[in-house]
């Protein structure tokens, strides 16, 4: 586990595991790690049977499916004043290179939408990845701490409200590493910005350091493929060209959660 500071006070959290070459361990850990939904053949009978992401039990049928989940605010309806919220990254803009060089950092940044109305005071922002083998997963979350300004906010604050009122601030730079312990990855990095609501992000907030927790809040969502930026996977290859070393050229800039 390392810590890169990025500015004072705030840290990003580079973590990477070894990639498991044992055959049947690497199949095993490929599946929990894969992002789209999947059905126990078991059966099930309540919701705890299920152990997949999001899954929920359909008891009819005996089987686990993906929750439904209204995605479209992360809090509804916005309270007219408050004093604190905690408010993550739920729409904006993802910007980044999807053919990428093994072993170089992918340079990404991170163009939210918040409501005007949102009085915004620090931030915070972290990114994850792991890998298995030639496939790799990863997140980024950040969350702005808010008040309402004097003449309040309305009911779609967290919500979708109209794109043209998008507060674009904070913006943030990442860089997301693609080497593990045997060397650069040749293969695929599928890059997600979690659904969150406001209750998930301030209990983030709380515990920071805690990956286990962020994962759990993360998990508790069907996967979406409209919350990974051009709704495809990075491509690792040692035959792609050098990433930018930031996003200010050279990266495409992708909707998310429009």
């Amino acid at each position: 586990m390392r810590r890169t500071p990025t500015s004072p006070g705030r840290w990003i959290l580079d973590r990477r595991i070894t990639a498991l070459t044992a055959g049947v361990l690497a199949g095993t850990l490929a599946g929990a790690l894969g992002c789209s939904p999947t059905i126990d053949n078991d059966g099930c009978s309540q919701d705890v049977d299920c152990t997949g992401r999001g899954q929920v039990c359909d008891i009819l049928d005996n089987a686990c499916i993906p929750a439904v989940v209204d995605t479209t605010a992360t809090e509804s309806p916005a309270p007219m004043t408050f004093s604190t919220a905690i408010v993550p990254f739920h729409r904006g803009q993802v910007c980044l290179p999807q053919d990428v060089k093994s072993g170089s950092n992918i340079p990404v940044t991170l163009i939210p939408c918040f409501h005007p109305c949102l009085d915004q005071g620090m931030f915070k922002h972290k990114h994850y990845y792991e890998c298995v083998g030639a496939r790799c997963d990863a997140w980024a979350v950040m969350y702005i701490e808010a008040s309402s300004i004097p003449e309040g906010c309305p009911a779609d604050a967290f919500g979708a409200f109209d794109r043209s009122l998008c507060s674009n601030a904070p913006v943030v730079n990442l860089a997301v590493g693609t080497t593990i312990d045997s060397g650069p990855v040749n293969g695929t990095m599928a890059f997600e910005i979690p659904f969150l609501t406001n209750a998930d992000a301030a209990a983030i907030a709380a515990n920071f350091d805690d990956d286990a927790l962020i994962q759990d809040r993360i998990d508790q969502y069907p996967a979406d493929d409209k919350r990974v930026p051009g709704g495809r996977e990075i491509s690792l290859s040692p035959n792609h060209p050098e990433p930018p070393a930031s996003c200010e050229t050279g990266c495409t800039c992708f909707d998310v959660g429009f």
